[in-house]
Order: structure tokens, then C-alpha cells, then sequence
């Protein structure tokens, strides 16, 4: 498997490996895994962020290039590439799989949101935590000071689900469950195998969670239930 996992709004590739500590998730399952550094510490994740976005840096054809590097590199299985990201990382990895469903079976998005027009060529299963008391990227929406929700108001974590459940085609009432201050909203069946699933943490801010829920283990254990079936 390949994961590319995407650091946030002006930080480096080495914060998106520490906090996200993917590296101790990689060495069972003999992993690959990628810190790719943003251009001026940003991501082109569409209305988000300077200066990757008003310079009009194509980071999309950038992780395109960065995964046909590693499968001829490594011996990458196509079915299995992931990407994660947290903040604006994880609004690019929306932004990835909205351009490069072809190239990516899932990602995970922690506490960002879905900034593009999204109109894959296939489905592209999808796991999102988000956090009520998130100030920055409101999970209810609206304008704040985050450079995410600047310009024009975030959309609301719930219609952002309602967008990836009609890209996946799922079919059916979402089932949801609470266990401690976790909620966990799924979608299924979706198209070709996909998921959709969605996580609100009640009392979440901005920040990755290193337990209750524990993300690194979460998006992981998603990943590796998620390959392309087709």
C-alpha cells in the first residue's frame, strides 16, 4: 500500500510524520508511506490556501507525478494508494479525491473540509473526523478567521457528507452510533465496495486527536479495510 499523508496550512512535512505518526501504522503491513512538502507550506486545496492557491500551483498534478514516482519506484499495489491529511492536508486530500479518483481508493480528511466542485470519475471511499468545538473549520459552517473559511463561508460537515454519499451512490438510511464522545455516521452500501464514513467528536477543536479517537489508527484501520475492489 501507498499513503500519502499531507501536512497542514504553513507546516512542514516533518509535522505531518510526527503528528500523524503513520510511520509506526506502515512497518506491519510493509507500507509505503510519503510526507510530501506543500509549495510556501500550503496546499492548492482550492479556496484554501496562500500561497499555493493564488499562485495557482497545480497540487494536483503534482501527487499525480509523486504517485507514478512510486509505483515505478516501489512495488506499489495501484488498488491500495491512500491519502490523509489533517487541516488544510486533509482539504487537499478531498481536492485528490475529487481529480484523482482514478489513481486513489480512499482517503481520510481530520478537520478539514471539502473546498472544489467535486465531480470524480468514480467512487472513492472516504473517512472524516471533525470536532464540534472546532473554531477555525466550524463544523456547522460559516466564515471564520481560518484561512479555509476566509474568503467565502465552509461548508457544514453534514452537507459535505450529503455530497460524498451521493458521489458513492449509497443507498439506505446512514446508520449511526455514539460510544463515549465519539459519533460515527456511516453510509452504506456505496458503489463498486466504497465507504462513507464520518466521525464527530463531541468537544473537538482543531487538532489531530491522539486518542478518543485515536486518528492514526482509525484512518489506518480504514485504509486497509478499503482497496479498490474494481
Amino acid at each position: 500500500p501507498l499513503l500519502l499523508a499531507m501536512h497542514g496550512w504553513s507546516q512542514l512535512m516533518t509535522d505531518a510524520e510526527r503528528i500523524s505518526g503513520y510511520d509506526a501504522m506502515a512497518l506491519d503491513p510493509g507500507a509505503v508511506v510519503v510526507y510530501p512538502q506543500g509549495y510556501g507550506d500550503s496546499w492548492n486545496a482550492g479556496a484554501c490556501c496562500e500561497p499555493a492557491n493564488t499562485d495557482g500551483v497545480d497540487d494536483v498534478g503534482f501527487l499525480r507525478a509523486l504517485i507514478d514516482r512510486m509505483e515505478a519506484d516501489y512495488p506499489i499495489d495501484p488498488n491500495r494508494v491512500f491519502v490523509a491529511g489533517g487541516s488544510n492536508g486533509g482539504e487537499m486530500a478531498q481536492r485528490a479525491a475529487c481529480e484523482l479518483s482514478d489513481r486513489i481508493a480512499a482517503i481520510a480528511d481530520v478537520i478539514g473540509t471539502l473546498l472544489v466542485d467535486c465531480h470524480p470519475s468514480q467512487p472513492v471511499s472516504i473517512v472524516a473526523i471533525h470536532g464540534t468545538a472546532d473554531a477555525q473549520i466550524p463544523i456547522d459552517g460559516g466564515t471564520t478567521a481560518d484561512p479555509s473559511c476566509q474568503d467565502a463561508p465552509c461548508p457544514a460537515f453534514a452537507d459535505v457528507m450529503e455530497v460524498w454519499r451521493q458521489i458513492d451512490g449509497c443507498t439506505g438510511d446512514p446508520v449511526t452510533t455514539t460510544e463515549g464522545r465519539l459519533e460515527t455516521i456511516t453510509f452504506s452500501p456505496c458503489a463498486a465496495g466504497t465507504a462513507v464514513t464520518f466521525i464527530k467528536v463531541d468537544g473537538g477543536t482543531h487538532d489531530w486527536y491522539p486518542s478518543d479517537p485515536d486518528d492514526r489508527a482509525v484512518t489506518w484501520d480504514f485504509f486497509m479495510n478499503h482497496a479498490r475492489t474494481g
